[in-house]
């Protein structure tokens, strides 16, 4: 890889950084040599070794709207459905840690951190920021955001009803709805929406916080951290009066959870 020296902050000294992948976990040298520039020479070639270990890949599958991805524990993505925008035909050539189908498109994060995504299109969803790189992706109807390493978001598409526009805060995770994104605040454990809000949908409940929320067609729902119990708001009331959950899942017009004890 190649990257620009930037200050350190002392005097004659630089830093400069990269992401490197292998495809093989184990002993490495890794080497290094300034290029030079206008003001100073190349250096020599000075090398390190490192030891790289294997990504783990858990294996999952997203469904999207009569298509669905899965990634296997290789990392490879596969796609099967519905299929008349491309959105079951992956780019080869690439190994994923995560990914997320939506309405005709899909996105995926790559193990160098940069997003890949296939199908539709539309006001450029399948044509990721490249400029950063991200921890996780979440798509949308016709918009998608991502979570860099700051937790900072980013979201991309179609920009009707502020769907673009992330609201202000760090996040921990992020979970795209039809037309509305919602997210956990890292330094709370608040929720905060952003997009179309019809129905509520973007107005989370204040002063509570959760463990995961997942965003539908018109609502959203999370898992409450202080009893495990599932709290909705926006065009569905919260399902059971149960607690003891861990993980929930929206779909357009459905929810489904998990609790403590796999059931």
């Amino acid at each position: 890889c190649q990257a620009s020296v930037t200050g350190s902050g002392n005097p004659g000294h630089g830093i400069a950084q990269c992401a490197l992948f292998f495809i093989v976990p184990g002993p490495k040298t890794i080497q290094g040599r300034y290029l030079g520039s206008p003001f100073y020479l190349p250096s020599t070639a000075a090398s390190i070794p490192a030891q790289i270990d294997p990504i783990t890949i858990d294996p999952l599958v997203s469904a999207g709207n009569y298509f669905n991805c899965s990634l296997d524990v290789t990392g490879q993505a596969f796609c099967w459905g519905k299929s008349d925008s491309g959105q079951t035909t992956p780019p080869p050539g690439y190994l994923y840690n995560q990914l997320s189908a939506s309405n005709a498109f899909a996105c995926a994060r790559r193990l160098d951190s940069q997003l890949n995504c296939w199908g539709w299109n539309g006001y450029g969803v399948a044509t990721p920021p490249t400029t950063t790189g991200f921890i996780a992706v979440t798509t949308g109807a016709s918009h998608a955001c991502g979570l860099d390493w700051s937790g900072t978001a980013t979201c991309w598409g179609n920009p009707a009803n502020g769907r673009t526009i992330p609201s202000a805060g760090s996040f921990d995770q992020l979970s795209a709805g039809d037309s509305h994104t919602c997210g956990l605040l890292m330094n709370t454990g608040e929720a905060s929406c952003w997009g179309l809000n019809t129905s509520g949908q973007a107005n989370p409940p204040v002063g509570v916080k959760f463990i995961q929320v997942s965003s539908g067609g018109d609502f959203t729902c999370g898992v409450r951290s202080s009893d495990g119990a599932l709290q909705c708001w926006g065009s569905r009331s919260s399902p059971t009066t149960d607690t003891g959950f861990e993980a929930l899942d929206a779909g357009y017009a459905h929810l489904c959870a998990i609790r403590a004890d796999d059931t």
